[in-house]
């Protein structure tokens, strides 16, 4: 890919999306995001160097932060989370509306990087319309992460 490598948190983006089944043990990068009109959720973890994005930023150059990251202190914890809430399970999108026109208003995000570098996503633009127990997903997820930056 031009001397990028999808294995840098950055270029998630650029990263090709697995065509195979995976299984939670090759997780290495999660990158969930929320947005509405009050509210913007961003997380980002790098789950092979232990690291958390401290407010990370989709950019249209990548996966970026101002303020670092911290210790990722219980990676085994996140993946039973991912386990418990079956999200490689999920199906790919979760839209009433075509998510390239689809600019106001609600959506999500999830991102999972695997040990062969390519990406599992998972999105939706309509808060009634997500998995089962995704809400329940999005308070551990978040919770979680705040736990690790009050640690870190």
């Amino acid at each position: 890919m031009n001397g990028i490598s999808v294995y840098d948190f950055t270029n998630i983006k650029k990263a090709p999306e697995s065509k195979k089944r995976h299984s939670s043990d090759e997780i290495i990068k999660l990158y969930f995001s929320e947005n509405n009109s009050s509210l913007t959720n961003r997380i980002a973890i790098d789950i092979e160097n232990y690291e958390i994005y401290i407010d990370p930023l989709m950019s249209a150059r990548g996966l970026d932060t101002l303020d670092g990251t911290t210790d990722l202190e219980d990676a085994e914890k996140l993946i039973k989370m991912l386990d418990l809430y079956d999200v490689l399970e999920w199906k790919r999108e979760y839209n009433l509306h075509a998510t390239e026109s689809y600019e106001d208003g609600y959506s999500w995000r999830l991102w999972l990087q695997f040990k062969d570098g390519t990406v599992q996503k998972h999105e939706g633009n309509e808060e009634d319309l997500a998995p089962e127990n995704f809400e329940e997903f999005v308070t551990e997820l978040s919770n979680f992460v705040e736990e690790q930056l009050d640690e870190g």
